[in-house]
């Protein structure tokens, strides 16, 4: 088994039991505050944050599959994994007769809390997938810089593998 095959069955575990659950805020098209707004299930995907003032497009709400560090000893490896979840909350929008008015406020980090918690309790049930073992300690943390209206977290614990070491792996990038 691979790194790849590792990050890949999380990612399809998060799909089929964290982000089909959410239905989250999508941002508006150029941000307008005032305008009609979707809800859509968190994408999915394996990657890595983007640099500072990198301004290609991401999709929001998503949660990020990130191998963030690695062990092995040529018996048993281990693989450090982290997620990091993105969403979008300006605040409260109420339709009146035809207009739109949104209330500005922070509470967008809820959507975050309840995204991480929902991880939590389905990897405490779900401890074995098809190519590895999840291990704790299970963190999480908020960043410390919101870029409001857009909310950031990040989720980390271990995922066990076997050795790769003495083993070729057919299937790579």
């Amino acid at each position: 088994m691979t790194i790849r095959d590792v990050l890949d069955d999380i990612k399809i575990f998060i799909e089929n039991k964290v982000a089909c659950e959410f239905k989250l805020e999508k941002p508006p098209v150029e941000d307008l505050i005032d305008e009609e707004y979707t809800l859509v299930n968190p994408s999915v995907f394996i990657g890595w944050l983007p640099p500072k003032n990198y301004n290609e497009f991401h999709e929001i709400p998503s949660i990020i599959v990130m191998g963030d560090t690695g062990e092995d000893n040529g018996e048993e490896g281990s693989i450090g994994i982290r997620l990091a979840i993105g969403t979008y909350d300006i605040g409260h929008t109420i339709k009146t007769d035809d207009e739109l008015n949104t209330s500005i406020n922070s509470k967008g980090y809820l959507d975050l809390i309840n995204l991480v918690e929902k991880i939590k309790q389905e990897f405490s049930k779900n401890r074995v997938l098809d190519h590895t073992t999840l291990e704790g300690p299970f963190k999480w943390g908020l960043y410390e810089e919101q870029p409001f209206p857009y909310w950031y977290a990040w989720v980390s614990f271990n995922a066990n593998i076997s050795s790769t070491i003495t083993q070729y792996g057919e299937k790579f990038l």
